[in-house]
């Protein structure tokens, strides 16, 4: 289940890291570079998300995202040894944040102090964040998060119904629509609330097919989008626009943009 949980999250995430960066966190990017989050030591261990940003100020930031649905005892020695190696690799101001997100209470670590050590990471209860943070948005991916927040002293029925109408309400065709309850659905486990979207599904009459048939075709539909954005910005190139220019028409970044180029000229000199 865990599994599920993380798969999911990651997903969700991944959609709108920078929104929480700059809305929990606080952080004022300008601009940045996805690292891959592969960190191999003596052990292999996937982080969850790390980030090399930089300020308007012209401060290089790394930072380093984890999301846990459970507690975990030896956190605060992950996070160091993490601390460690990024410190190691970009020689720059490394920020740590572990977001939990579960119901239970938080139980882990997150100090470490000896007579000649001293190392803290962030540890971010999302229980303790306005799920209005969340909801106000027009982007689903968003909203699903608030389901993880506080919901400010209403009930769970009426805060969940809520966030259920408004992804409904604003997601872009049914395939997104059942993805997103799909999710909503799983993320309603952490907040022991399955039963309530379960009968929020049937009071809306939504027809959900078997998980497997729409993660099956919710990877089709998500390449065929990915096939037709890179076909458009591959034209782009031959009209030979500038990275800066494709970046602002096509909205992603300036590193996506230059990974696609380095794609356009192999599949050029190929033909």
């Amino acid at each position: 289940m865990a599994q599920e949980y993380d798969k999911t999250i990651k997903e969700i995430i991944s959609k709108f890291i920078y929104t929480l960066l700059e809305n929990v966190v606080g952080a004022k990017i300008d601009n940045s570079e996805i690292l891959f989050p592969e960190l191999q030591y003596t052990f292999e261990k996937k982080s969850d998300f790390v980030f090399k940003t930089n300020t308007k100020n012209n401060e290089t930031i790394v930072y380093h995202l984890e999301f846990q649905t459970s507690n975990d005892s030896s956190m605060h020695l992950r996070m160091l040894v993490y601390f460690a190696m990024l410190y190691q690799t970009h020689q720059a101001t490394i920020k740590q944040f572990v977001f939990y997100i579960s119901e239970d209470e938080i139980k882990m670590i997150d100090e470490i102090n000896q007579e000649d050590v001293s190392y803290k990471y962030n540890l971010i209860d999302m229980k303790k964040i306005s799920y209005q943070k969340f909801l106000d948005s027009t982007i689903p991916e968003e909203v699903l998060l608030s389901i993880l927040c506080d919901f400010d002293g209403k009930s769970k029925e009426l805060a969940l119904e809520e966030i259920f109408n408004k992804i409904c309400n604003i997601t872009q065709n049914d395939l997104h629509r059942l993805r997103c309850i799909r999710h909503l659905h799983i993320l309603s486990k952490l907040r022991k609330s399955e039963t309530i979207i379960k009968n929020l599904i049937s009071k809306n009459n939504i027809n959900m097919l078997d998980y497997e048939e729409i993660a099956t075709s919710d990877i089709l539909f998500q390449l065929g989008e990915v096939k037709e954005r890179q076909a458009i910005i591959f034209k782009m190139f031959s009209e030979k626009l500038d990275v800066d220019l494709i970046s602002k028409l096509s909205n992603i970044t300036k590193e996506e943009v230059k990974r696609l180029q380095i794609e356009w000229k192999k599949q050029s000199l190929i033909n």
